[in-house]
This record gives C-alpha cells, structure tokens and sequence, in this order.
C-alpha cells in the first residue's frame, strides 16, 4: 500500500449514489419519515448547540441531508481525521450537514495498544489497555 493511499469503504465515488438511494427511500415510507423527523429536529439541534459553544458563532439552521460519521473517543487516529474530512467535503458537496458521533465505549474494555520500551538495556513490546486513566501496563512479551 502506498502511504498516500486511502482505503474507504464504502468508496468515496460511491456515496453521491448512497444518499441518494437513502433520500429516495426515506420518502417511500412516511410513517417512518415523521419520525425521522422528529430526530432529526433533536440532532440538529444539539449539534448546532455544541458547534455554537465552541466558535461562539450563530448558525443558521438548514433542511439538508443529515450526514453521519462515528468513532469511540479514546483512540483517535489519522484516519478518523480522514474520515471526518471526507465528510465535511461530502457534506458541502450536497449542501448537507456532517456530523461525528462519538460512541461511548464507557462499558468493557476499550481496546489495547502496544508500544517499545526501553528496560534494563533490552528493547521489548509493551502494552497498556484504553479502560481505564492508569491501566495496567503489561510487561515485555
């Protein structure tokens, strides 16, 4: 894989056809439309309620497509910031509005990473789990 390469699934051509697909459904089915409004009144609304809190600005609130991306908030990476320009652009594109849910992994386990250590002169893999602030970190392996 090249370094500059980006491995979206589905592909990045493909979302204009996905909404579209998506906007045409949503139509075909009104009693679900009136709820998906209803939600769609709460998302927005927080949504813009946190975007004002940081930027202290006033925005205006719009009819576009609801455009959703998602992670959990302990591991952010490289390709979260990928996906979340992606979105934006996507979202621009269609006079949409994108927004990042954060997924709450407060319950389990959240994952592990590992690392080098440096320990009594001997390189070693280390490993430390998200869990908890402080996890226990496991020694060479």
């Amino acid at each position: 894989m090249d370094s500059a390469e980006v491995i979206c699934d589905p592909e990045f051509d493909a979302w204009d056809t996905l909404l579209a697909k998506n906007l045409d459904w949503r139509h075909s089915v009104s009693s679900l439309f009136d709820a998906q409004q209803s939600l769609r009144a709460v998302v927005t609304k927080c949504a813009y309620q946190y975007t004002r809190e940081l930027f202290d600005s006033d925005l205006s609130m719009h009819d576009g497509p609801l455009l959703l991306t998602g992670h959990q908030p302990r591991v952010y990476h490289p390709g979260i910031l990928v996906k979340n320009t992606l979105l934006e652009r996507f979202a621009k594109r269609h006079k949409g509005l994108g927004i990042n849910v954060i997924i709450d992994t407060d319950t389990g386990d959240g994952g592990h990473f590992y690392f080098p250590q440096y320990t009594n002169g001997q390189i070693s893999l280390g490993q430390a789990s998200f869990a908890a602030p402080g996890a226990e970190t496991y020694g060479a392996q």
